[in-house]
């Protein structure tokens, strides 16, 4: 009898080992789905949110073309607002270009520089589209306060992040490139 019962809790001991060890397992597939799940998708929101703007303005690039019809269809674009004489903005460009994302953060970028003139910008010509917006118009239009400010908006014109200071722009920038491999 006592063999019996001493079998019976054996036994037991094991399908309770068993049943624990499959609650573990079930439990951590779950969490790794919901993990997945949660996933930022192109088109959600991202993390920095500095402005309170939801629809970036539209603005006039001359000879008829807006900012809009340089947006690229199905992507999500860049727009950074920057000035020469800012040593942050110039950090700005110097982690873009040291980081191993230069290609897929350069590919959608369309700065707005904040100098007097065009002989400001002439170091970054060539690197990436650049409007002149030595009267602020832009800038204001956005009701921006910092240097260096960038925006992530969609083909449509929404506005899906935003960021103030080298800081926050580069870890925008970094959000850009995980989302947009």
């Amino acid at each position: 009898m006592k063999t019996l019962r001493n079998m019976n809790r054996r036994n037991l001991c094991i399908a309770a080992a068993i049943s624990l060890v499959a609650i573990i397992l079930i439990a951590g597939n779950a969490n790794a789905t919901s993990i997945k799940s949660q996933q930022p998708k192109k088109g959600d929101p991202y993390t920095q949110q500095y402005c309170d703007l939801n629809k970036a303005e539209d603005f006039s690039l001359g000879n008829g073309k807006t900012y809009y019809s340089k947006l690229k269809p199905g992507e999500e674009n860049i727009l950074l607002f920057w000035g020469s004489f800012c040593p942050h903005c110039e950090n700005v460009f110097d982690y873009i270009e040291q980081s191993g994302c230069k290609r897929a953060i350069e590919r959608n970028l369309f700065t707005v520089s904040e100098d007097d003139g065009i002989e400001a910008i002439e170091q970054h010509k060539g690197e990436f589209p650049i409007l002149l917006d030595s009267q602020w118009k832009t800038f204001d239009q956005f009701n921006l306060e910092h240097l260096p400010s960038a925006l992530v908006i969609d083909d449509a014109g929404n506005i899906l992040g935003s960021a103030e200071g080298e800081h926050d722009v580069k870890a925008m920038l970094d959000e850009y490139v995980q989302r947009n491999r």
